[in-house]
C-alpha cells in the first residue's frame, strides 16, 4: 500500500463488521503488518459500570513456522475511555504465513466470544521481502 502512514511497504489487514476480510498491500517479510479490527465484528459483550467499560477485544497473532506470537487489544484504554487502537506488527524474516483470532471478552462477568472463522482461524501467506 503506498502513500500511508506505516510506510510504503505496509500491509493493512482489515476486518470489516459485515464479516469480510480485506488486505491493502502485501504481507511481506521484514516489514510493517497493520491490523484494523471493527468491534462490530464481536457486539455482543459490552459490559460496563457505571463510567468504566469492563470490556475489550483481543487479537491473537502467531507467524509460522517460527511460532512468534503476539497479543494486542483493539481498544487502548485511557483515563477511563475507550480509544480505536490498531495493532501494528513486524513480521519477522523467517515467517511464511500468519495465523491470527480475535477474543471479545468481559472483566466483569468473564464472558467471552471468539471470532476464528469457526475455529479455523484466519491464514495468509507471507511473501519474501
Amino acid at each position: 500500500m503506498s502513500g500511508n502512514y506505516y510506510g510504503s511497504n505496509a500491509a493493512v489487514l482489515i476486518f470489516e463488521t459485515d464479516g469480510q476480510v480485506q488486505l491493502k498491500g502485501r504481507i511481506r517479510r521484514g516489514q510493517t503488518l497493520v491490523i484494523s479490527y471493527s468491534p462490530g465484528r464481536l457486539p455482543t459483550i459490552r459490559d460496563r459500570n457505571q463510567w468504566y467499560e469492563l470490556w475489550n477485544i483481543e487479537a491473537s497473532v502467531k507467524f509460522h513456522p517460527g511460532g512468534e506470537f503476539h497479543q494486542g487489544r483493539v481498544f487502548e484504554e485511557i483515563r477511563w475511555h475507550m480509544y480505536f487502537s490498531e495493532i501494528v506488527l513486524s513480521i519477522p524474516w523467517s515467517a511464511t504465513q500468519v495465523e491470527m483470532w480475535f477474543k471479545n471478552y468481559s472483566r466483569l462477568s468473564g464472558a467471552e466470544a471468539w471470532d476464528s472463522r469457526y475455529g479455523q482461524n484466519y491464514w495468509f501467506p507471507v511473501e519474501p521481502g
